[in-house]
């Protein structure tokens, strides 16, 4: 299987201090072949990674990891907030990105980060469903190749009202997964769930499950890397998860456009 890990971030994302060597060492060590830097793109002024993305480095970064002879894409990861959506637009088309990940971090104007705030006075149904129609708002933009940590939300809802279950989201969650469906757009596998509150991998198996039941196919790996002992985390056992609810390959991006390789050998 082709070793990869299609979430990662640096300094540039301003919210690390990782550079793109010690990225580069840590891939060579973990034997990587592609990744995808997914910079953190914001543009809500109160956003710790407001302001730090910038194109020259951005393409300085992927060429030196290229010259380690990893194949190395340039993506970002970009806050959908309806209020940005033309800035958004214009980042999009002002660079040549290989693939642009849409997050949701914000609900009501309010960043879910401040989960004391957030879940404050909500129910477990409020809180979660609240999150999953941002999410639907963002999907149908139209604007992005993959979603990313689908159900983040549980990241800190978990502290509230303990492990995540889907069921009673899953009207929400399945206009999502339609609308994902519908217009061949990728669902990321992210790890960084495992190292944190909820020890699960987001998105929820019954969500892949249910994604893989709609006729998605278009699934991809990231650790949601920000330091070098994240990269590629629980790769090995993500793709035994995939292969386990159905799914046969997994998916990189180049220029936009998705293509497929094996998650096991023929």
């Amino acid at each position: 299987m082709k070793r990869i890990d299609y979430h990662v971030h640096t300094a540039l994302s301003g919210d690390n201090t990782q550079t793109a060597e010690q990225l580069g060492k840590a891939a060579l060590a973990k034997g990587l072949d592609e990744i995808c830097l997914t910079e953190h793109v914001d543009f809500n002024p109160e956003d710790t990674c407001y302001g730090a993305f910038e194109t020259g480095t951005h393409k300085k970064n992927g060429e030196y990891l290229s010259s380690l002879g990893i194949i190395c894409r340039l993506g970002c990861e970009i806050d959908h907030q309806p209020q940005y959506r033309d800035k958004i637009i214009k980042t999009i088309n002002s660079f040549d990105f290989d693939y642009v990940m849409g997050s949701t971090h914000y609900v009501d104007n309010m960043v879910v980060f401040h989960h004391d705030e957030y879940f404050e006075g909500k129910t477990e149904k409020e809180a979660y469903e609240k999150y999953f129609l941002a999410e639907l708002e963002s999907i149908r933009t139209g604007l992005f190749d993959s979603v990313a940590h689908f159900d983040l939300i549980k990241r800190w809802g978990s502290r509230f009202y303990g492990p995540f279950r889907p069921a009673p989201y899953m009207d929400a969650i399945d206009e999502c997964l339609k609308e994902l469906v519908k217009r061949n757009m990728g669902l990321e596998l992210n790890s960084a769930g495992t190292r944190q509150d909820p020890g699960d991998f987001y998105p929820h198996r019954d969500i892949l499950a249910r994604y893989r039941e709609l006729g998605g196919e278009l699934v991809t790996f990231g650790s949601d890397c920000h330091r070098p002992e994240h990269l590629a985390l629980k790769l090995e056992e993500a793709a035994e998860y995939l292969f386990s609810l159905g799914f046969r390959y997994m998916c990189t991006w180049e220029k936009r456009r998705p293509s497929f390789f094996d998650i096991k050998d023929p």
